[in-house]
C-alpha cells in the first residue's frame, strides 16, 4: 500500500475586502479601516476551533465568506459557494437539484437518504442539517459561511470524513436596521427578500427575516410541455437574543422553507443499442440532439410537481461565561424535514426506471461543552459531550418497467460522543503552537424494513422465503475513536507554518432498498487519516497588500462506502441488487493554494487552485474489479479568479464596482463503473466533461448619497452549454442522461437599507 506521509494543508481563502470579509465572528470595523487605508487588509475571525481567532492564526483549511462578500460576489446559491472555494464541489445528486451533493478533497455524498450517514456535513447555527434536502435556498441574511475541510472528527457535532459547512444567520442586535431587496430577471424571475431588527429593551432584540423566489425554469420538457429547473421557494427566519449583561446571552432560531416545483431536467444524450430500451431510445436521443441544448423528454411525477419539500428548523445557542477562564455553551437542535422527490433515471417517457423518494425525518441535537484559556493565557481548551437523534419514515418507489416496487424504512440513528481539545502555546520557542484532541463516538443503527413489488412482499430470509409480516427489523451499533494533532509555528507575526494530522470516521448502516437477507448486512465504518503541510502569508508592499497560502495533504482513505451493483444467488434464484458496500481503499493526494493581491486602492484580485487526486488501491465489486474507477464527483483539477474595481464617486454618487468572476473544473465521473476493468479505460458517457464559466456584477452602492443599492448581474456571461451531474443506467437499461447547467441569466437587483 503506497504511503506518502508528506502532506495535507490550510488554504486559507479569505480576504477582508475582496473574497471574504468574514463577519462571521467579527471583522475590522469601518473606522478602524479608514484608520488602516483601502490598501491594507483587514483581521479576518473565525470559529473553525469553535472560539473566535484570526483566520491566518488557525492551522486548517478555511474558506472564509462573510454575508456582505457573498452579495459583493453575487453568490446567491449555495452552489455558487464552488466558485468561491478550492476543494469543494457543490452539484446536483442523482436525486436532482433539490437534493445537492457536496464534494470536499474528492470525498462526496452520494446517498440522500437517512440510513446513510454523508462524508460533508452542513451545520446551520453551529447545528448539523443531517440531510441535504432544503439547504439550496439557505443563501439570505447570513453572517457567514466557513467550509472546513478534511476529517472533522474532533470538535464538529457529527463525525465526517471530508469536512463541514457552517453557516450563520445574521443574529439580533440593538440597533434598528433593515433591508428590503427586489431582484426581477430573465425567466421571469422575482425575488423579494426583507429583514427588520427591533430592539425591545436594552437586552432583548428580535430580527425577521423572509425570502421569496419565483422564477420560470429555462429546460423545456417535450413529454408535457412543461418547463423543468425553475426555483419556487419561500423562507422565513425569526430570531430572538436575549443579553441582560456582557457574560450570559441565549439566541433562539426558528426557520422553515418550502419548495413546490417541476424539478430537475435529465436528457439523455447516449444510448447503448443493445441496452433494455436502447432501440426505443434511440430516436428520442436522434431528436434531441436536433434541438435546444436545454430540452428533455422524459416522465413526470404521476401526482403533480415533481419536488414538494418542507422544513422546520430550531436552533438555541446558549453562551455563560462563569470566569475570566471559563466559559459554558449549550446549543440545542431541532429539524423536522418532510419532502417527495420524482426523478426520471432513464431521461425517457418510455417508463423504465423512474423513482420516488419520500421522507418525514425528525431530528433532535444538543451539546454542552466548556472553554477558556489557562496557564497565564498559554492554554487554550474546550471539551464537552454530544447526542443526536434521528427518526421518522423514509420511502424509496421505483417503477421498473411499469412495475412498481417500493422500499419503506421506519428509521432510527442515534450518536452520543465526548470530545476534549486543547491548544498549548510553548514558553519555550515563541511562536510554537501544540494542539491536540480525541473524540469517542458511539452510534446506533435502528431500521424495520418493508418491501414489495407490485404489492407482494419482496423480502426474503437466508432460504429465500418471504418475512413474516413482510417486516424485517434490524439493528447495528459501532464505536470509534478520532483525534486530531498538530503543531504550528509562527516564523514571522505574518507568516504561519503547520503540520496536522487527523482521523476522520463516517457510520456505518443499512441499504433502505435491499431485499435479499445477504444484502442487509451492515456496511461498516469508512476512515481517513489525513496529513497536511500548509502555510499561510500575509504581506504589504509600498502600496499594495495580499495574502499567499499553499496546502498539501495526503489521506489514507480504509473501508470506503459505495453503492454497487451485484449478482447473487439466493435459493437457486439469480437477483441483481445494488447494496451498500465497504468496497474499496484509496488514498487521496492534494494541493491547493489561492493568492489574493490589492496592487492598488481600487483594484482587488483573487485567485485559486486546487488539484486533488483520489486512487483506489483496491476495488473489488462482486469478483469484478473496478480499481481503475473514478471517484465520483470529483475533479481532478479547479480554479477561480475574481477580479473588482471600484471607483468612488463624489460623496453625494455613492460607489461604483465592477467585478468579474471565472471559475474552471475539470473531467469529473457521476457514478461508480465508470471505466472498464478489462482494458482499465474509462467510459466517456459517465463523465461530465471539462467547463468553464464567467460571471459579471456591477453594483453603485449609495445611489446618489442615498441608503439604496443597484445591481446588474449576469450568470454564465458567455452562455456556456455544460452539464453538473448525471445518471448512467447504460449496462442495465442502455441510456446515459445529465444534469444540465443553466444557460446565461441575467438581472437587476434593488437593495433600500434603513
Amino acid at each position: 500500500m503506497k504511503r506518502n506521509y508528506a502532506v495535507a494543508a490550510a488554504v486559507t481563502t479569505a480576504l477582508a475586502w475582496g473574497w471574504s470579509d468574514i463577519s462571521g465572528a467579527q471583522t475590522t470595523s469601518p473606522s478602524d479601516e479608514a484608520q488602516l487605508g483601502r490598501g491594507e487588509l483587514e483581521e479576518v475571525i473565525i470559529t473553525a476551533r469553535r472560539h473566535e481567532e484570526r483566520l491566518q492564526d488557525v492551522p486548517a483549511s478555511v474558506t472564509a465568506l462573510s454575508g456582505e462578500g457573498l452579495i459583493q460576489q453575487g453568490i446567491l446559491e449555495l452552489q455558487d459557494i464552488t466558485r468561491a472555494t478550492p476543494g469543494l464541489i457543490i452539484s446536483p445528486s442523482f436525486a436532482g437539484s433539490a437534493a445537492p451533493a457536496f464534494t470536499i478533497r474528492s470525498q462526496r455524498n452520494y446517498l440522500v437518504n437517512p440510513t446513510a450517514d454523508p462524508a460533508v456535513l452542513t451545520y446551520f447555527n453551529d447545528v448539523v442539517l443531517a440531510r441535504p434536502q432544503g439547504l439550496n435556498s439557505a443563501l439570505f441574511d447570513l453572517d457567514s459561511v466557513q467550509v472546513l475541510k478534511g476529517p472533522q472528527g474532533t470538535l464538529f457535532g457529527r463525525n465526517t470524513t471530508g469536512g463541514a459547512i457552517l453557516l450563520t444567520s445574521k443574529a439580533p442586535t440593538d440597533e434598528f436596521e433593515g433591508y428590503v431587496d427586489l431582484t426581477a430577471g430573465d425567466y421571469d424571475l422575482r425575488t423579494v427578500e426583507a429583514v427588520v431588527n427591533v430592539p425591545l429593551s436594552s437586552s432583548f432584540a428580535v430580527r425577521a427575516a423572509g425570502r421569496l423566489v419565483d422564477r420560470e425554469g429555462y429546460t423545456r420538457n417535450l413529454a408535457d410541455g412543461r418547463l423543468l429547473d425553475g426555483e419556487h421557494t419561500q423562507n422565513w427566519r425569526l430570531s430572538a437574543r436575549f443579553e441582560p449583561n456582557d457574560d450570559f446571552s441565549n439566541t433562539l432560531m426558528v426557520s422553515g422553507m418550502s419548495q413546490l416545483e417541476n424539478g430537475t431536467g435529465y436528457r439523455v444524450f447516449y444510448v447503448r443499442p443493445t441496452g433494455l430500451i436502447g432501440a426505443a431510445a434511440q430516436p428520442i436521443l436522434s431528436d434531441l440532439q436536433n434541438r435546444d441544448f436545454h430540452t428533455v423528454n422524459m416522465n413526470m411525477s404521476p401526482t403533480g410537481h415533481n419536488v414538494d419539500v418542507e422544513t422546520l428548523t430550531v436552533t438555541d445557542k446558549t453562551h455563560w461565561t462563569l470566569n475570566p477562564s471559563m466559559a459554558v455553551e449549550a446549543i440545542l437542535g431541532y429539524r423536522n424535514t418532510k419532502s417527495r422527490t420524482f426523478y426520471d433515471l432513464d431521461g425517457t417517457p418510455i417508463n423504465a426506471l423512474t423513482s420516488e423518494d419520500v421522507n418525514d425525518i425528525d431530528q433532535y441535537s444538543a451539546e454542552l461543552h466548556a472553554s477558556g484559556t489557562i496557564v497565564d493565557g498559554s492554554l487554550d481548551y474546550i471539551f464537552g459531550a454530544y447526542y443526536f437523534e434521528e427518526s421518522g419514515l423514509a420511502s424509496i418507489e421505483s417503477r421498473v418497467n411499469g412495475t412498481p416496487r417500493r422500499s419503506i424504512g421506519d428509521i432510527e440513528n442515534t450518536s452520543r460522543s465526548v470530545f476534549a481539545q486543547s491548544t498549548y502555546r510553548t514558553p519555550w520557542i515563541s511562536g510554537l503552537s501544540l494542539t491536540g484532541g480525541v473524540r469517542f463516538t458511539q452510534d446506533r443503527r435502528d431500521l424495520t424494513a418493508h418491501s414489495t413489488a407490485n404489492g407482494a412482499c419482496r423480502l426474503r430470509d437466508p432460504n429465500g422465503l418471504p418475512v413474516p409480516n413482510c417486516s424485517l427489523p434490524l439493528s447495528t451499533d459501532f464505536d470509534e475513536p478520532t483525534w486530531t494533532v498538530s503543531a504550528d509555528y509562527k516564523l514571522t507575526p505574518d507568516m504561519l507554518v503547520y503540520l496536522t494530522s487527523r482521523r476522520g470516521y463516517r457510520s456505518g448502516g443499512f441499504t433502505l432498498t435491499a431485499t435479499q437477507f445477504l444484502e442487509f448486512g451492515p456496511y461498516r465504518p469508512e476512515t481517513v487519516q489525513d496529513y497536511e503541510l500548509g502555510l499561510k502569508t500575509s504581506w504589504t508592499l509600498g502600496s499594495t497588500s495580499g495574502t499567499f497560502n499553499v496546502a498539501a495533504y495526503y489521506l489514507d482513505y480504509e473501508d470506503i462506502q459505495q453503492t454497487v451493483t451485484q449478482v447473487i444467488q439466493v435459493g437457486g434464484t439469480t437477483f441483481v441488487t445494488s447494496p451498500v458496500t465497504n468496497a474499496a481503499s484509496a488514498y487521496i493526494e492534494g494541493v491547493e493554494t489561492d493568492f489574493t493581491w490589492r496592487p492598488m486602492d481600487n483594484i482587488s484580485i483573487n485567485g485559486f487552485y486546487a488539484y486533488s487526486k483520489p486512487k483506489f488501491e483496491k476495488f473489488l465489486n462482486n469478483g469484478v474489479d473496478l480499481t481503475s474507477d473514478a471517484f465520483i464527483g470529483a475533479p481532478e483539477h479547479t480554479a477561480g479568479m475574481g477580479v473588482e474595481w471600484s471607483l468612488a464617486l463624489a460623496s453625494d454618487l455613492g460607489e461604483l464596482a465592477l467585478r468579474a468572476d471565472g471559475y474552471y473544473q475539470s473531467v469529473s465521473y457521476y457514478q461508480v463503473g465508470n471505466s472498464n476493468p478489462v482494458t482499465r479505460q474509462r467510459f466517456s458517457y459517465a463523465s461530465i466533461p471539462s467547463y468553464s464559466v464567467v460571471n459579471a456584477r456591477a453594483d453603485w452602492r449609495r445611489v446618489f448619497g442615498s441608503p439604496v443599492d443597484v445591481s446588474l448581474y449576469a450568470k454564465n456571461l458567455l452562455d456556456k452549454e455544460y452539464r453538473v451531474g448525471g445518471v448512467d443506467i447504460v449496462s442495465s437499461f442502455g441510456t446515459a442522461v445529465a444534469v444540465l447547467a443553466p444557460p446565461r441569466t441575467y438581472g437587476v437587483q434593488l437593495r433600500y437599507s434603513f
